[in-house]
């Protein structure tokens, strides 16, 4: 490349290359409740973005040898946007059937509508638990 004026080249500095970072991953996160329990805490990588909910089955344990036929249960998976790098953090939620009623939260808390999952006839909502700015 040449000046326009005189036309003696000129120097471009080169481009400082960009640093390699870990690109973001959307990891499953698989979820087994306890029967009648709808609220768990995870661990999640930051940004920990809720991109989505689903259902995976779960094949129970075997009880007794005369039991025929188990059928899986269907429990929570969540789609969730991070970066391998950055921390884990503590979070809560809650996972409810679409006609159940929250009534009952910790002090200082609400619940953010996250993600809805349906499989088959079942619908359920994720709802995360935030506290509540003052």
């Amino acid at each position: 490349m040449t000046d326009d004026i005189n036309g003696t080249p000129t120097l471009v500095p080169e481009a400082a290359p960009e640093p390699v970072t870990p690109g973001i991953a959307i990891a499953m996160v698989q979820i087994t409740l306890e029967p009648e329990h709808q609220g768990f805490e995870v661990r999640l990588r930051d940004p920990g973005i809720i991109r989505g909910a689903s259902f995976w089955l779960k094949q129970p344990a075997v009880i007794a040898a005369s039991m025929r036929k188990i059928e899986p249960i269907p429990m929570p998976m969540l789609f969730v946007e991070s970066r391998p790098e950055l921390e884990l953090r503590a979070r809560r939620f809650l996972f409810v059937p679409s006609d159940a009623i929250i009534t009952k939260l910790p002090a200082g808390m609400e619940a953010r509508w996250a993600a809805t999952a349906i499989h088959g006839y079942r619908v359920a909502h994720l709802f995360e638990l935030v506290k509540v700015p003052s």
